[in-house]
């Protein structure tokens, strides 16, 4: 098993805005960026830009959303769609593609979402905007 330490720094949303200057839709996609993902096969050279083929994350990789109300704290699993190095960027750099789960009936008005991935045994957590 590899060691995995994540560490959630930034996300944009489906268009490609930054989540934390708009929120996300109900049904898109996330992309969460991350150090801290574990070995890769074949292993990615540091402080090389990842490009061609690209590697396999060899750590499982799973996420969910806490939506956190007034009454209560609802945990829902989403869907990972992508979880490896990030194209383009430099090696170490995890990218996360997470759809945001529909949830009709909760007023997101008043929640205070954070979704969390599960990389290897290990966990981060990041506060995000969805409405």
């Amino acid at each position: 098993m590899t060691q995995t330490f994540p560490g959630l720094f930034a996300a944009l949303n489906q268009n490609g805005t930054p989540n934390s200057d708009e929120p996300a839709s109900q049904g898109s996609v996330l992309q969460v960026f991350a150090t801290g993902g574990g070995q890769t096969n074949p292993p990615e050279v540091d402080g090389v830009p990842v490009t061609g083929p690209l590697p396999v994350q060899l750590a499982q990789t799973r996420a969910k959303i806490q939506y956190l109300t007034s009454s209560q704290v609802l945990e829902v699993p989403a869907a990972v769609l992508y979880a490896g190095p990030a194209p383009t960027l430099v090696a170490g750099v995890l990218q996360v593609n997470v759809k945001i789960p529909p949830l009709p009936g909760l007023s997101l008005a008043t929640t205070q979402p954070i979704l969390t991935i599960y990389v290897g045994g290990a966990a981060a957590s990041l506060g995000v905007h969805v409405q």
